[in-house]
């Protein structure tokens, strides 16, 4: 069903149903306040599942972080409780797709365990079992086509003796012209406009999974087989610099078992703009970075329900409006920076946890 030996920057065949070579997880650090988008995310990765026959070869993993050491459940409208069962019909929700499922529920409210612990951690642990390691997002709905483009752009490492790289999907509208080498086809010539929550290419626009779905049907151009399969088109470009956010970001094995993993310095956030920096500093002009440019990801940084239940939060507030309340994580967001800026060859102390902590 797949077409091999294609050149990186054409159009290829590709097929939508088959038995996947490849072993994958899918790991998602969730906070508590996202339990209320959790549920498309986790669609969008089901009907990905729906083209896999072999769909023991993927196992979706989801960290549950109930800590309260910065943010604080508001009890007057969920309890700790009612919110592990929300969590726990979660797992149900995605176990019925058929593939393996492991969660953990995570309640210290002493010891501080963040994105940046939970990627750098997912990627040590599974590298040795797992072929590729996918970056998870509450926020973030992956395309139905994930698996078949992800085992096409396999197919190419393999016949180029790539090993060690990234895969990411297209992207909306973005901040500046350095990102249009991610933008999809149907998004790049859009204008970027500030504060813009109406238009469907926008940076701030909550996207469906239908509306995804939509754009990705129609640029792939799927085409019904006689057998019942279809056959589509991805196009599928290269690059030698590392440009991606963390969101869906899919990771070769052989990268991290190359050392690359997010510095112990990102434990807040700013992990991906650290696991960028640590790949140059290990891969330099070796670094590849696959895109599958006609094949949109949906991030959706500002969906109206992402932080709900956060005592002393407004929920008609904007969502960033509400955290620059939080002194206290308005102080680590600035630690945060501040070491992210030391990453690479500068000098100078990196705070640590620990110091948080206290």
């Amino acid at each position: 069903m797949i077409t091999r030996k294609p050149l990186i920057g054409c159009k290829k065949h590709i097929g939508y149903y088959m038995k996947i070579k490849n072993k994958y997880i899918i790991g998602t650090h969730v906070v508590f306040y996202e339990i209320e988008i959790l549920r498309e995310f986790l669609e969008s990765i089901k009907q990905a599942l729906e083209s896999v026959e072999n769909k023991e070869n993927v196992r979706v993993e989801l960290l549950f972080n109930l800590s309260q050491l910065f943010e604080r459940i508001d009890e007057s409208r969920i309890t700790k409780e009612e919110l592990i069962d929300r969590f726990m019909k979660e797992i149900e929700y995605i176990g019925e797709s058929g593939c393996d499922v492991k969660y953990t529920i995570y309640e210290n409210d002493e010891k501080f365990y963040n994105i940046g612990h939970y990627r750098r951690d997912l990627n040590y642990l599974n590298c040795e079992e797992y072929d590729f390691v996918i970056w998870g997002e509450s926020d973030c709905l992956m395309p139905k086509e994930m698996f078949p483009c992800l085992e096409h752009v396999s197919a190419v490492a393999d016949e180029n003796n790539i090993s060690k790289y990234v895969v990411t999907f297209s992207v909306c509208k973005m901040w500046d012209e350095s990102w249009k080498v991610l933008e999809h086809p149907y998004f790049t010539d859009k204008p970027f406009i500030e504060n813009d929550f109406d238009n469907w290419w926008s940076l701030k626009y909550t996207m469906s999974q239908e509306e995804m779905n939509e754009i990705n049907s129609e640029s792939v151009s799927w085409a019904q087989l006689e057998d019942d399969g279809y056959t589509g088109n991805i196009e599928l470009t290269a690059i030698q610099s590392p440009k991606f956010d963390g969101s869906g970001l899919i990771i070769s094995s052989d990268l991290i078992y190359n050392g690359a993993n997010v510095p112990h310095a990102c434990w807040a956030h700013g992990e991906d703009t650290g696991f960028m920096i640590n790949c140059m500093q290990l891969m330099g002009e070796s670094f590849i970075q696959f895109i599958v440019k006609n094949v949109l990801k949906v991030h959706n940084r500002k969906h109206p329900k992402k932080r709900m239940y956060v005592l002393d939060e407004d929920d008609k507030e904007g969502i960033g409006d509400r955290r620059k309340k939080n002194e206290k994580w308005a102080k680590v967001q600035q630690i945060s920076d501040y070491n992210r800026n030391l990453l690479g060859g500068k000098q100078g102390r990196f705070y640590k946890v620990k110091e948080i902590e206290r």
